[in-house]
C-alpha cells in the first residue's frame, strides 16, 4: 500500500517525483511511464476520464432543453449508450495494453455546479427511458424543476431539496449501473478499479453515492481542494452553483440569503461566504477538514486525500493525511 501519491502534470517531471520520494504516480494510460515505474519500484495506476466524449449529440439535456457537453467540454451522457460503450472499451484496452493492479475513473459523474444550468439535468431520450423504468415519471420531475424557478418568489428550500434529491438518487443509480459493468471488465483482467471523486456534501448530487460504490471501487481518491477554479474545487463548486441560483430566481434572494439556501443544501458551514470571497481567496480549510472526516465516516480506510499542496501548509497537508496516506495533485511552491 503506497503512502505518498502524485498525479503527473505538465510541471511535473518523473524526475521530480523522484525528488519527491513519492511511492505512487498517477497519469494517463502510458507504457513509457509504466515501465519507468517498474524500473524505480514505484507503483503506477493510470486514470481514464471515462464518459469522455466530444459528439454534442451525445450530451446531456438540461430542464431547459438544452444539450450540451459537461466537464471540460468533453464528457457525455452516462446513460447513452454510445459513451457507456466506450468507457467500456477503455477500460478493457487499459489493461490488455498495460501491466497495472487498477484503473482510475476520472469524471465518473453527471455535471456539476459548476457546470451552471446543466447541473440540473439530464433529461435526453435515454434518461427519459431509464427514470420511466425506475419508476420516476420525468415529465412530472421536468415541470416541478421549471416550476420551481418559474415562481421565485414562492422558492422553498425543502421543496428544491426534495427534488433535487430525487434528481441525484437516478444519477447515483445510473453510475451505479454503469460502474458495476466497469468493474466486471476490469476483475475479468484480473483488475481492480479506483475512483476520484467529488467530496461528500456534492457527490451524492452529481452521481456518486460513496456507499453504494464502495463495493465495486477499492479506493476513493476525495479531491479536497479549496483555492482554484476547476471541476471538483471546492470553491469554484460552490460560487458557481450561488450564481446559477441568483440568475434562476432573478434577484429574489439576496447574496446573503443564497448562501444560506447553500448551506441548508448541501449541509456544509458556507452561509459567511461571497462569491468574490470564494473566487480570491478560497474555502476555509476548516470545510476541508469537515468534508473529509463526512468522507471517512463512510468509507473508512478507502479515502486517500487528493490535495493542491500549494494550497495548504505543511500543517495543515498533515492534517489531511488519512492513516498516514496522500495525494499531490501539482507540487509545493
Amino acid at each position: 500500500m503506497y503512502r505518498f501519491g502524485l498525479y503527473l502534470t505538465k510541471e511535473v517531471s518523473l524526475k521530480r517525483a523522484l525528488r519527491l520520494g513519492v511511492d505512487a504516480i498517477f497519469d494517463r494510460p502510458s507504457r513509457r511511464i509504466a515501465e519507468w515505474a517498474k524500473e524505480h519500484s514505484i507503483l503506477y495506476v493510470p486514470h481514464v476520464w471515462i464518459f469522455e466524449n466530444n459528439d454534442l449529440g451525445n450530451g446531456v439535456v438540461n430542464i431547459f432543453g438544452k444539450r450540451g457537453l459537461y466537464a471540460f467540454g468533453n464528457t457525455g451522457c452516462p446513460s447513452n449508450p454510445r459513451v457507456l460503450d466506450n468507457a467500456l472499451k477503455r477500460i478493457e484496452n487499459v489493461f490488455s495494453d498495460l501491466e497495472v493492479p487498477a484503473v482510475i475513473l476520472d469524471g465518473v459523474r453527471f455535471p456539476s455546479p459548476r457546470d451552471m444550468e446543466f447541473f440540473f439535468s439530464c433529461f435526453c431520450g435515454y434518461c427519459v427511458e431509464k427514470m420511466k423504468e425506475k419508476g420516476i415519471n420525468p415529465e412530472d420531475l421536468l415541470e416541478k424543476l421549471k416550476a420551481l424557478f418559474g415562481r421565485p418568489e414562492r422558492f422553498d428550500i425543502n421543496y428544491f431539496k426534495e427534488l433535487l434529491s430525487k434528481l441525484g438518487q437516478f444519477r447515483c443509480w445510473i453510475i451505479e449501473e454503469n460502474v458495476a459493468l466497469l468493474y466486471d471488465t476490469a476483475k475479468a483482467y484480473g483488475g481492480s478499479l479506483w475512483a476520484a471523486v467529488f467530496p461528500p456534501s456534492i457527490s451524492f448530487y452529481v452521481g456518486q453515492d460513496y456507499s453504494s460504490l464502495k463495493s465495486y471501487i477499492g479506493e476513493f481518491q476525495v479531491m479536497l481542494y479549496s483555492k482554484c477554479k476547476g471541476p471538483a474545487c471546492l470553491n469554484s463548486e460552490i460560487s458557481s452553483l450561488a450564481r446559477t441560483l441568483y440568475k434562476l430566481l432573478r434577484g429574489s434572494f439576496s447574496e446573503s440569503g443564497i448562501f444560506n439556501l447553500l448551506e441548508d443544501f448541501l449541509g456544509m458551514p458556507i452561509s459567511r461566504y461571497t462569491c468574490e470571497e470564494l473566487d480570491t481567496r478560497g474555502i476555509d480549510f476548516a470545510v476541508l477538514i469537515h468534508e473529509l472526516e463526512k468522507a471517512q465516516r463512510v468509507l473508512g480506510e478507502k479515502v486517500v486525500p487528493i490535495i493542491m499542496p500549494w494550497e495548504l501548509s505543511k500543517e495543515e497537508i498533515e492534517r489531511m493525511k488519512n492513516k498516514g496516506r496522500i495525494i499531490y495533485f501539482g507540487i509545493p511552491h
